[in-house]
């Protein structure tokens, strides 16, 4: 008897802590492998979406353009999303203006190219404030690559920020 207690007793736990249901929201926040966004199941996710891919926030002083190589989305593919029909990158200044100018844009770092139409001019004197590139749909290859991004000040010695960087992407 006490066999067959401790059996249902092992079997209760097992069954009361192994069985839970995991459930993918569209509005997930993903970071770095892109790949298992979605899972491609419309079963999970049906209708609109929109998946945010958080970027590091970042100061640069130097008219050299600088791609931060630690900062990147690994095997990042824009077909991976399925019905994506608008692609944006944005992001804002830290709360106080800076007298520096400057400029922010995506970053093709298997290609060494920049990602077209992401470019966003930082004017002297702006913060807070929030920039937002045009849709940048078209503007990525069809096959996996490392997204970054890169920063450049106008003026050495002038300090440019990028601050609550997001690759969002949409389904509508």
């Amino acid at each position: 008897m006490r066999r067959l207690i401790l059996i249902l007793s092992v079997l209760a736990i097992c069954f009361a802590f192994g069985c839970t249901k995991t459930e993918y929201l569209p509005s997930e926040i993903i970071y770095r492998d892109t790949t298992i966004v979605i899972h491609h199941d419309t079963t999970i996710v049906s209708g609109p979406y929109q998946v945010r891919i958080q970027l590091p926030g970042l100061g640069w002083q130097s008219t050299e353009y600088w791609i931060p190589e630690s900062f990147r989305i690994e095997r990042f593919n824009i077909d991976y999303y399925s019905g994506v029909d608008s692609v944006a990158f944005s992001f804002s200044n830290i709360l106080e203006p800076l007298p520096g100018a400057g400029t922010v844009e995506l970053f093709n770092l298997t290609d060494n190219v920049p990602v077209e139409g992401s470019l966003i001019n930082i004017p002297a004197n702006s913060g807070p404030t929030y920039f937002q590139s045009a849709n940048l749909v078209r503007s990525f290859p069809h096959k996996d690559i490392s997204l970054g991004f890169r920063l450049r000040a106008a003026k050495d010695g002038e300090l440019i920020q990028m601050a609550d960087g997001v690759l969002y992407i949409y389904s509508h």
